[in-house]
């Protein structure tokens, strides 16, 4: 398990400078070519990171937070977010629903960017954590845009967890519980997954273990709760 002992002891190596320094180099590159960008956050450990880091040249910036009726039965992200705020961060959050979890909801990343006027995002993408990133980044690279001219940029994309680690121990980011509880290698997630059942599984049995009273307010948001397959263990 990857605890604060650990991220400290990778935080001396060269390694991390090295990826911390490329973070920086992409951050300052998009700001050149992107005028009114914002920090799409999910508020993870990940989010943590990108966040500081880009407010280390833009601390007005918009943190854009997609909360859903389940998002503080989850994780604490109210916690989480009031600090930041604390902190002089601009925390913009947009409030959705669906009446079941396996509603679709293809809109919200549009809802999210036309929140106000926005050219480009920047996105806590990682290339370690699935094929299907690794993929992308390896096709669009670290700063990318669209036909449309719209920038997506992913300073952390070559970072692992490690130095995710590393980085928000050592500026002792606001950070959901569950890092403290799991280490730096839980996922974590604002809303139940639609898709891919076994981690909307994995999602339900850490609350269910975590948080009992919280994973019965779950049940009465979504019933269908109680028909999905029993959660696996953590």
């Amino acid at each position: 398990m990857i605890g604060e002992k650990e991220a400290r002891l990778y935080a001396r190596l060269p390694v991390h400078r090295r990826h911390v320094d490329h973070a920086h180099s992409i951050i300052r590159q998009t700001l050149d070519v992107c005028e009114r960008p914002f920090v799409a956050c999910s508020f993870g450990k990940d989010s943590a990171a990108m966040l500081h880091l880009v407010r280390t040249y833009r601390p007005d910036i918009e943190a854009r937070f997609i909360r859903w009726p389940e998002s503080d039965l989850l994780a604490d992200f109210d916690r989480v977010i009031g600090e930041w705020r604390e902190l002089g961060a601009n925390v913009v959050i947009l409030d959705l629903t669906r009446a079941t979890l396996d509603e679709r909801t293809p809109g919200r990343w549009d809802a999210l960017r036309n929140l106000s006027p926005a050219d480009g995002q920047f996105v806590g993408l990682r290339a370690d954590e699935s094929r299907a990133r690794q993929i992308t980044l390896n096709a669009h690279g670290h700063l990318y845009r669209t036909a449309a001219g719209y920038w997506r940029s992913c300073p952390l994309a070559r970072w692992n967890t490690l130095d995710v680690a590393a980085y928000v121990t050592l500026h002792k980011l606001p950070t959901l519980s569950a890092y403290e509880r799991h280490g730096f290698e839980a996922r974590t997630t604002s809303r139940i997954p639609r898709a891919q059942h076994s981690i909307r599984e994995h999602t339900l049995a850490r609350v269910r273990e975590d948080d009992p009273a919280a994973y019965q307010r779950l049940r009465a948001i979504y019933p269908e709760i109680d028909n999905l397959s029993a959660p696996c263990g953590r």
